[in-house]
């Protein structure tokens, strides 16, 4: 609805229609965001609870590199966000103040983590990375904020392009909650995801054969 005022340049039913309705969003954008922090923290939770961290000495060559270059680099990373935190710990042990309690947080909340994966140490865990419905969530979530925040600033307006993308994504996410109230729904919604998954091949060589075709006649029409 605030799209079709801003975009379509639809007359308000009330005078203070739009305020009502950017209250709603902000309330059910809120919910939304909320569950899926939710999510993402207790399928990080339920990951680090029971680690399987492979033993990287068993790795050779490129898998080695592969393994540790990412988890090196966010070490660092976190290492010097936390350096003031570090250098006060080194005073400390100088000193003579017994910092294990501290030593073992820091190896428990950060160097274990970033050990057993650095995507799960940033909040994206494994499980919850490898269902694709949740980064179209994530995409929701991003372009529905972003419309939210054209709406209620002072002098902005909706552009359609941000309507359009925020509207397939409303569509994908209705989708996505549709199939938890029906069972029917739930197999018809996977029914479509098998078939999707089955011409992956087919439809990665017709947007081959279909960009060469389209690039060639191009070429030879236009001029």
């Amino acid at each position: 609805r605030v799209a079709s005022l801003d975009v379509l340049g639809f007359s308000k039913w009330f005078a203070a229609e739009k305020v009502v309705e950017v209250v709603v969003a902000f309330v059910v954008i809120a919910y939304f965001s909320v569950r899926e922090v939710s999510q993402m923290a207790a399928a990080r939770a339920l990951e680090l609870h029971s680690p399987d961290n492979v033993d990287p000495e068993v790795l050779e060559g490129l898998a080695y590199c592969a393994f540790m270059i990412p988890r090196c680099f966010l070490l660092f990373a976190v290492d010097l966000l936390l350096s003031p935190v570090l250098l006060v710990l080194l005073a400390l042990s100088r000193a003579g103040v017994d910092i294990e309690p501290c030593r073992k947080l820091l190896v428990e909340c950060v160097a274990r983590p970033i050990e057993h994966d650095p995507l799960t140490f940033l909040g994206l865990a494994r499980s919850w990375r490898r269902d694709y419905w949740n980064w179209f969530d994530v995409g929701f979530l991003v372009s529905a904020w972003t419309a939210f925040a054209l709406a209620i600033a002072s002098g902005s307006r909706l552009s359609e392009d941000l309507a359009v993308v925020t509207t397939i994504f409303l569509g994908v996410k209705l989708c996505s909650l549709v199939r938890y109230t029906d069972e029917s729904f739930a197999r018809f919604i996977l029914m479509i995801e098998k078939i999707v998954y089955d011409l992956r091949v087919f439809v990665v060589f017709f947007l081959i054969i279909l960009l060469v075709f389209a690039f060639s006649f191009y070429l030879f029409l236009g001029h």
